[in-house]
């Protein structure tokens, strides 16, 4: 009969040892877990803060463009003359080119 009761140990021995040792690899596999978390949480905040600096960026932009729109629509065809031929007189050699692509495309506009 000793050798019943030694061998009804040996299961509940062998089932402890057994749970012992997932004890250590499930603890790892916790670990892992969190530092993939930890990574997934730091890359979210480098995106909300990219997204942030982005969203600057396009207010910024979004006035600069409201703020010409205005300036034109402030702006008369005189003045807007006066300005190409006073670029004209600093740059003669842009105006040649400009002028010859204004002739270009009025050219290839008239023949259709």
């Amino acid at each position: 009969m000793a050798k019943k009761k030694t061998a009804s140990k040996n299961p509940r021995s062998s089932a402890t040892e057994q749970s012992s040792a997932a004890a250590p690899e499930k603890a790892a596999e916790v670990d892992d877990a969190n530092v993939e978390l930890e990574n997934a949480a730091s890359q979210v905040q480098s995106a909300r803060e990219a997204l942030a600096a982005a969203q600057e960026q396009y207010e910024h932009a979004r006035v600069q463009a409201a703020e010409k729109i205005e300036e034109l629509r402030e702006t008369t065809v005189g003045e807007l003359v006066d300005g190409a031929l006073e670029f004209v007189k600093k740059n003669p050699g842009a105006g040649v080119f400009a002028s010859g692509i204004a002739g270009f495309i009025i050219g290839r506009l008239s023949k259709r």
